[in-house]
């Protein structure tokens, strides 16, 4: 009997999951990770994650992620730093990575939460055919185009078990839509989830139908074994981050930045 990574090559295998490692005179210096994350929005992004490595690394470790997401034509890469990592800043600067400004990064362990039920609402996952809807209507009041993905984009991506939207019904309508998306497909087999672009119509704000939809999110993540569930909020958007505070988020120290990997240098 043998043993195996079978599914770290697993995870290579699927193409989108990219381990690098940092070699100097013959020895290992430095690991870092990128997984790719469907945004129906935002076309397919890259997220990057340093596991360990010296400073000197950082800058090669960037150069060759945006290297590898041009090649793919990805629509950006993102990161993330601290202040206590000031090299990695600067590295992302000189990389032409832009920080984003007035967002707030939540973070919360994969522990169970508490049902919360809005009367007259349910949530379920997304039907592939509701997209078109969900696309014309409520996408716009939290992203700005362009719209890249279509149905049958979304389609494919729900069905490689990494992007799950879902919606809050209410009166048999779509009142709501969130996505949580399994972004590290690495070692720590998928060990991370993100929520993202949560959104309520308008007619239905105020009634606790986001912390109804981001609680299932929770609780899809927990089933799936994340070890940590992330989002990022607008500092400005007060009553969502009491929401997700009360959901047991809490706030991070970290720095986000992004770069498209298609401009010119």
């Amino acid at each position: 009997m043998r043993v195996e990574p079978a599914y770290l090559k697993r995870a290579r295998d699927s193409g989108r999951y990219f381990p690098f490692v940092a070699v100097e005179d013959g020895r290992i210096w430095g690991f870092a990770e990128g997984t790719l994350q469907f945004h129906p929005t935002r076309g397919t992004a890259m997220r990057i994650r340093f596991v360990y490595g010296p400073d000197k690394a950082f800058r090669p470790f960037l150069a060759t992620f945006r290297q590898y997401a041009d090649h793919l034509n990805l629509a950006a890469v993102y990161l993330s730093s601290s202040p206590s990592r000031p090299t990695l800043c600067t590295a992302a600067k000189s990389a032409k990575f832009a920080r984003i400004e007035g967002d707030i990064a939540m973070r919360r362990p994969p522990r169970p939460v508490d049902p919360f039920r809005v009367s007259g609402a349910s949530v379920r996952s997304m039907l592939a055919g509701e997209y078109a809807l969900i696309r014309r209507t409520l996408l716009p009041l939290v992203s700005h185009g362009p719209y890249v993905s279509n149905e049958f984009e979304v389609r494919l991506h729900m069905d490689s078990r990494l992007f799950y939207p879902m919606v809050a019904i209410v009166n048999g309508q779509v009142a709501a839509y969130a996505e949580f998306a399994l972004i590290h497909a690495g070692p720590a087999a998928c060990s991370v989830g993100r929520i993202e672009r949560v959104v309520v119509d308008v007619p239905h704000r105020g009634r606790g139908i986001s912390r109804q939809l981001v609680g299932e999110l929770v609780r899809r993540a927990v089933g799936l074994g994340c070890a940590q569930v992330d989002l990022q909020v607008r500092a400005d958007n007060v009553p969502a981050t009491k929401t997700y505070e009360a959901l047991g988020f809490v706030r991070t120290d970290e720095i986000l930045y992004w770069t498209d990997p298609r401009s010119a240098d």
